[in-house]
């Protein structure tokens, strides 16, 4: 019975990992095109002054990191997690690290915090303690 119930669990975590990363990527990738596109930031609404405190002059390299990092590579944890490839915990647990690491790296910077930032942080660690909870599973822990 235990087994059964361990099944529907990892399950459940995997639907809720499944929504959170299309999320994640389907925004960042947005996002990032956007910045890429257009560095001014004004078709996402972000003003240049936004990032004034920043090493950039404009959206066009962080548009490119949103793009790579958040998008592209959590397209491809998305991808792990639905064909539940071995070691997609692992790649969850990463996927948490940068998303988190984002968030820090863009406070810092601009000098400001919202409640979007907030949302990603908690989805940052849900991604790492459901990989953790995850290998552990796999490991028999």
């Amino acid at each position: 019975m235990r087994t059964s119930i361990n099944t529907v669990r990892e399950k459940n975590l995997r639907g809720v990992l499944i929504v959170l990363l299309f999320l994640v990527f389907a925004t960042a990738l947005g996002a990032g095109y956007f910045f890429i596109k257009d560095p001014t930031g004004t078709q996402l609404g972000f003003p240049l002054y936004y990032i004034h405190s920043s090493p950039f002059s404009n959206y066009y390299w962080p548009g490119w990191i949103l793009f790579i990092t958040i998008g592209i590579y959590g397209l491809i944890c998305f991808l792990l997690v639905v064909l539940r490839y071995r070691y997609y915990p692992f790649h969850i647990m990463v996927q948490g690290i940068m998303l988190v690491g984002w968030i820090a790296v863009q406070t810092i910077m601009v000098r400001d915090f919202n409640l979007l930032n907030l949302i990603c942080i908690v989805i940052g660690l849900i991604f790492f303690i459901a990989g953790n909870i995850l290998i552990d599973k796999k490991n028999g822990y």
